[in-house]
């Protein structure tokens, strides 16, 4: 039986002349942004909720990564910089000099550029549009959810925003300035699908226009608008009454758009792709179909648990936050199930129409790329990679609270007992992830406080230990911890090293830690400990053969000065400066 919230008008109309007029697929009368007084009290409420959530991040400064698309030589130049915005992929100044990503976010990009232009570079106002654009995609999502769900009950759609809004695990793309293109996209992506649907409607092609023209848009944002390609023809059959089949033309004209736009850098801009590193995420170098099957349904399992149970959310994972894992781990047969029974329960009621199909295919469709089964992805997983999925959980999480309560949400009026008792249970469930929300915007406040609230969560990660020692050596070789008392000085080193220490015990293959390690044994003067392995002469001739870089070299000479081993110094002082000159 069909949803009646869904019902396509039977089009065997024909003209005056004989012909027969194309198949509407025509749904009740929606006017979104009438300016009925209704309309205004949900804008005013969602304002207050963006900046309840969100407006502590205000105070915050800029944090790790996002000189990529902000506070950089580049965007500080205001409007002038447009031509060099759009002829450049995100590049960010480290250790190894400026390096740059295949990432290409010039309109996103252009948003910080526009700030400097008209108020300066300041990172409270940047946050304050971050909070903003996050009030005005909550708007949009309400609205389209009110247009698609039409025959639901308001307070269905009005509860899914809600419970959108406040979920921790958005702190991520909304906290972190650079992950700004994260909503444009997916505002973007929203704004596609609603002219998608004008159009199914109408059959207008400025609406069709319209539609790839903010698509386009929404990818030079950010590449994550992709999985929306996937998302549209299931929101054109389950809410216009559009067929599949004729929504095929639709998905492969998007597509046609996503190349178009992809090729515009990689034909313009000169550039290196990225190295990809173990450490980053093995399954770069994983052949294994079995493991990499395995290791994308623990991925899955993952994005479950941070959905239900958002604690312990940190900036980074990598090698080794996910175990990976062959088809035969419980854990994975477990996450079979899961998912299995998820897809079969949507398969069997696609037909029907039912809302919890549509909701359960919204969130496969839009996670299944960042399970690393097809393509492996940066960090192996990340909170941001769930943003447009975590959609789909909102509507039947909510769909979940209306049927405990046996309250049908089409029911244009639902009993005031019932409306209390939702409410109720909504707040139960909203104050918690509010208060979680607040608490992870403070540490987003700036890189060191993010890198030294999230390294207790971080034990297994060879490259978040790294970075976090790597960071705290910066402040001893520029200067910036000459103001610090002894003790501070030394607590800082002893930190500098465990963390360094504990990313090689995760991966001793390491090499940023290597050198890290080394440079900083130089610069505190560490000697030989035979209680420590990784002091030894032993272990650092084993590194650098394995392993070479100027600064095991150096570190190398140093021990064997020591020891009054000048030969063995001189050999490993040259061996530092041809390592020099390959590296240059």
């Amino acid at each position: 039986m069909q949803n009646p919230a869904i019902k396509p008008l039977s089009a065997k109309r024909k003209s005056p002349g004989g012909k027969r007029k194309p198949r509407l697929y025509k749904r009740m009368e929606v006017k979104p942004f009438s300016t009925t007084k209704a309309n205004r009290y949900f804008f005013l409420f969602f304002l207050i909720m963006a900046f309840i959530l969100y407006g502590n991040t205000i105070l915050n400064d800029y944090s790790i990564g996002d000189e990529q698309v902000t506070h950089n030589q580049v965007v500080s130049q205001g409007i002038k910089a447009i031509p060099l915005i759009f002829s450049t992929k995100n590049c960010i100044e480290n250790n190894k000099g400026v390096t740059c990503d295949d990432s290409y976010q010039p309109v996103t990009k252009l948003t910080f550029a526009l700030e400097s232009e008209f108020f300066g570079e300041s990172p409270g106002l940047s946050h304050a549009l971050n909070v903003l654009i996050y009030f005005f995609l909550s708007v949009f999502l309400f609205f389209l959810l009110k247009r698609i769900l039409g025959r639901y009950n308001i307070l269905f759609p009005f509860l899914v925003t809600l419970l959108f809004m406040a979920h921790p695990v958005h702190t991520e793309v909304v906290a972190s300035l650079r992950n700004r293109g994260d909503m444009l996209a997916f505002l973007c992506g929203t704004g596609t699908l609603w002219y998608l649907l004008n159009f199914s409607e109408t059959r207008n092609f400025r609406y069709l226009l319209t539609a790839m023209a903010f698509f386009f848009t929404g990818f030079l944002c950010k590449s994550t608008i992709l999985v929306f390609i996937l998302i549209f023809p299931v929101v054109l059959y389950f809410h216009s009454g559009m067929p599949l089949r004729k929504s095929i033309p639709i998905f492969i004209l998007m597509v046609c758009v996503t190349i178009i736009a992809r090729l515009i850098p990689l034909m313009l801009i000169p550039g290196n792709l990225p190295e990809n590193t173990f450490t980053n995420n093995p399954l770069y170098f994983e052949k294994n179909l079995w493991i990499r099957l395995g290791t994308s349904f623990m991925v899955l399992l993952f994005y479950i648990k941070i959905l239900i149970y958002p604690v312990s959310l940190v900036y980074h994972y990598g090698y080794d936050m996910i175990q990976i894992v062959s088809l035969a781990n419980l854990w994975v047969i477990f996450s079979v199930l899961i998912h299995g029974t998820m897809f079969l329960f949507a398969v069997r009621k696609f037909r029907r129409k039912h809302l919890l199909s549509f909701a359960i295919l919204w969130y496969l469709l839009a996670i299944f790329p960042y399970s690393n089964f097809i393509f492996p992805v940066n960090g192996i997983v990340a909170e941001r990679y769930i943003f447009t999925a975590s959609l789909g959980f909102c509507i039947a999480s909510v769909y979940a609270v209306f049927l405990l309560f046996n309250t049908d949400p089409m029911t244009l009026t639902i009993e005031v007992d019932a409306r209390i008792e939702i409410l109720a249970l909504f707040i139960i469930i909203m104050i918690p992830g509010t208060l979680l929300t607040i608490s992870r915007n403070t540490k987003w406040k700036n890189t060191e406080t993010i890198f030294s609230a999230d390294i207790e969560d971080l034990h297994n990660s060879t490259d978040a230990n790294a970075q976090y020692g790597a960071f705290l050596l910066k402040s001893f070789t520029t200067g910036t911890s000459g103001r610090e008392t002894l003790q501070t000085r030394e607590e800082k080193q002893q930190a500098v090293v465990l963390c360094l220490k504990q990313s090689l015990k995760i991966y001793p293959g390491n090499r940023e830690a290597i050198k890290d390690l080394a440079r900083a044994y130089l610069l505190f003067g560490v000697k030989p400990d035979p209680g420590d392995p990784l002091t030894t002469i032993d272990f650092w001739e084993r590194t650098a053969a394995k392993y070479p870089s100027p600064e095991a070299y150096l570190l190398l000479k140093w021990l064997f000065t020591l020891k009054n081993d000048l030969v063995k110094a001189d050999y490993y002082d040259k061996l530092s400066l041809m390592e020099k000159e390959k590296v240059q």
